[in-house]
Parts: C-alpha cells; sequence; structure tokens
C-alpha cells in the first residue's frame, strides 16, 4: 500500500484550492479562491479561501485555516484537498445554514451541525 502523498508547497495548495473552488483573484499581497454555495436554509453563500504565497515552504497553521473555512476537522484537510472535486466539496458545504457558512470559520460554528 502506497504512502499518501502530503501537501508541503505552496504550489501544491494553489493547485488543490484552484481545483477545488470556483474562481480566484489575486490581491496585493494574497491570493483569495472562492467556492459559491447554496446553504441548508437555501441562502446562496460564498466560502473563500485565501493564502499569501511568501515561502515556497507551507505552514501547517495555514492547511488549519483552510480546514477551518471548509469547516472540515485539521485531520481532514489534506484528503480534501487532494482527493475530493469541487462538487463533493460544494455539497459537504451546502450542509450548513448561512449563519456558519458567513460567519468567521475561526469561531468553529460548523462543529455544532456534524
Amino acid at each position: 500500500m502506497g504512502r499518501k502523498a502530503r501537501i508541503r508547497r505552496t504550489k501544491e495548495l494553489e493547485h488543490c484550492l484552484a481545483r477545488l473552488t470556483d474562481f480566484s483573484r489575486k490581491t496585493n499581497e494574497s491570493q483569495i479562491y472562492r467556492l459559491r454555495v447554496i446553504a441548508a436554509d437555501g441562502k446562496a453563500c460564498s466560502v473563500d479561501a485565501q493564502y499569501a504565497p511568501k515561502r515556497d515552504q507551507l505552514h501547517p497553521a495555514k492547511l488549519n485555516e483552510i480546514a477551518d473555512r471548509f469547516r472540515v476537522r485539521h485531520d481532514q484537510i489534506e484528503e480534501v484537498l487532494l482527493e475530493w472535486d469541487k462538487e463533493k466539496l460544494r455539497k459537504h458545504l451546502s450542509k450548513f445554514p448561512s449563519e456558519v457558512l458567513d460567519s468567521p470559520a475561526a469561531l468553529r460554528l460548523w462543529e455544532q451541525h456534524v
């Protein structure tokens, strides 16, 4: 059985986020990736993932931040980034009400809905 691939570089993260989101835009210091989702209560929401590609090496805290934004456990984020497709992520996020998707990811309100 082979070892699971791991995301270690910002270019790998950039590729995964581009594949999982609807579009991206560059700001002065960062790249923002956005996925549009219809929440469980029918409201249209956007879920953003952002990173600043200042270094080639990727810090694990950045993956945890993206996990919070995608409303998945920290230990699942590499699986999500490497194996899920856009529709699977959209389906996962659509389980949550808009109040959860619109709240700051760091509040981790989504954990109450799992």
